[in-house]
Parts: C-alpha cells; structure tokens; sequence
C-alpha cells in the first residue's frame, strides 16, 4: 500500500513539472501577451473589443465590462496542449468566426448571449481544441485575425460609400454650377478672404459637434472647394487647420463629443469633472488654431522645404 501510494506522488510530481507550456511560443503566434495561473497551470491571452459600442438597455457599457474575448491554454493529457475560450462577437460576424474555427481544427461547444436588450446583438462563442502549441495558438490568432479584418472592411466599405456618395453629390453640383454660383456670389459681395476662411471654419466647428469628421470632410468641405481654389488658398496650409479646428470642437462644450468617450470608459467619473480636466486642453487648442490661422508658415515651411515654394 505504501509502495503504491508513493508511486503516484512520484508519478504526480513529474506531471505537475512537465504540465508546462511554451508561452513565448503562444505570445508570438497569437500576437497577444498573456498571463500564467501557476496553481490551474493555464496561460491565458485576452483582449477587449475597443472596435465596438454596444449598448444595454439605452447605457453604454465600457469594453473592459463585457467585451473581453480569451482563450486559456494548458498542457493536455494525450496531446501537447489544449485550448478553451470565449470570443465576444456581433451577430454578423458569427457565420464568418465559426467557419474559420472548424476550418482550422478548433471545436464551437457553445454561442450563447450575456446581456439583454442590447444592441447591436453581442453573442460569446466558445471554442475548445487539442493539438500541438503551435496549431493552436496559429488557430486562435487566425480567428482573431479574421473577425478583425471583416470588421475593418464593413468599415472601410462604409467610408468608401461615403466617398462615392460625395464624389456624386460633388459632381452634381459642379455640373449645375451651384459651386461656382456660390463663390462668385460670396467674391462680389467683395468680403475679405480671410473672414470667408474663418466662415468656413465656424461651420465645420458647428457641425463637428453632431457629426464625425468623415461627413464633414468628404460632402460639406468639397461644396466650399471651388471657392477656396478661387481664392487661391493654400490647400495644405487649410487641410491641417481645418484638422486642427475639429479636434477642438471634439474637446468644447456644449456637446465635446470626447467628454462622453471618456464617460464611457470611466462611467464612474462625474461629467462636469471631465468637462473641467478638458478646459486646460481646449484652451492649448484654441491657442493652436490661432497660431496657426495668423502665422501660416508654421505649417508649410516643412513642406516648402521638401517640395519647394507653391
């Protein structure tokens, strides 16, 4: 009796010293670096699904709170390694992220929900698989990597529809001479180009406070672009302040639309603090736009250097 339960101490203690697994392997592969539980002998890599926002019940909720995709890693008994986790998905990303797990090797043993009455639809698939460290960690980052680029092309679809829709509107326009109607119109009122530049930039400013800068850029500065080319000005010079202008209306009140970011991360933070710790910011900001209105050469020595004079 004593003889057999001494060799199974032994027998346990040289399990337990090889039930490791290579970590810098799994960092590598899988691009992500992760953390060891000594006492379960499991390596876990994890991330939070910052490309979404998703709300419960009409509350934003922080990534940090729901939105964390994992899979653990751990020595198996009949292969090299074993693998289980959780990938936070949108329901449109479901068929794409199950077909490239079973593709791959791994085992779908679960898509369930978290959450109620939220939107858009956050469903948690579980995967499982066993192998070698190097087909699993492979298996996982290609998963991860999948679900990131269809997320990234809807995106980039959405932008280029955008620009598509402007290029239209732009050449509607152009082709009715309502561009040019209007510039001729604002030049014989004789009103000074700059003032006509700092319109510009006050209506950019007001619309930055309900629209993203995409719409801004790509339909309402193209119907002011004939005038600015009439007036000669400098596009470099009006592109990064225009750029500048809109990162200050991000940071001013009434709306400061990074005020309410900043609230979604940290929703235990009071508003009126954030708007507070944002006043130092703006003020830089405001400076900058200044600075760079009346002393244009702070924008284009650089470029007058490279390419020379325009």
């Amino acid at each position: 009796m004593k003889i057999k339960v001494l060799f199974l101490l032994v027998i346990t203690i040289l399990n337990a010293t090889g039930a490791t697994i290579d970590t810098e392997q799994i960092d590598q592969l899988t691009g992500l670096k992760g953390t060891l539980n000594e006492k379960e002998g499991a390596y876990k890599i994890s991330f939070t699904r910052e490309d979404v926002t998703v709300f419960v019940d009409g509350w934003k909720i922080p990534a940090f709170m729901g939105l964390s995709t994992w899979a653990a890693f751990t020595k198996a008994t009949h292969s090299e390694a074993m693998v289980m986790g959780d990938t936070v998905l949108l329901e449109d990303e479901v068929n794409l992220a199950m077909f490239v797990a079973l593709e791959s090797g791994l085992s779908v043993t679960a898509l369930h929900n978290h959450f109620f009455f939220d939107h858009p639809r956050l469903l948690f698939m579980h995967i499982e698989g066993e192998g070698t460290v190097e087909h699993l960690a492979s298996s996982v980052r290609l998963l991860y990597d999948k679900v990131g680029e269809f997320r990234t092309a809807q995106t980039s679809s959405m932008v280029m529809i955008l620009l598509a829709a402007s290029t239209f509107m732009g050449a509607v326009f152009s082709a009715l001479g309502t561009p040019a109607f209007i510039a001729q119109t604002l030049i014989s009122w004789d009103i000074p180009p700059a003032f006509l530049i700092l319109s510009i930039l006050v209506v950019c400013f007001i619309l930055g406070w309900p629209l993203e800068w995409v719409p801004i850029v790509v339909i309402i500065v193209p119907i002011f672009m004939p005038m600015l080319q009439i007036m000669k000005v400098d596009m470099v010079w009006f592109s990064i302040l225009l750029a500048v202008t809109l990162q200050t209306c991000w940071l001013s009140p009434p709306v400061a639309l990074s005020a309410y970011y900043l609230k979604g991360i940290m929703p235990q933070w009071d508003l009126g603090d954030i708007y507070k710790g944002m006043m130092p910011f703006m003020a830089l900001q405001w400076i900058a736009v200044l600075i760079l209105y009346f002393f244009p050469q702070v924008i284009l020595v650089l470029p007058n250097m490279m390419f020379g004079t325009r």
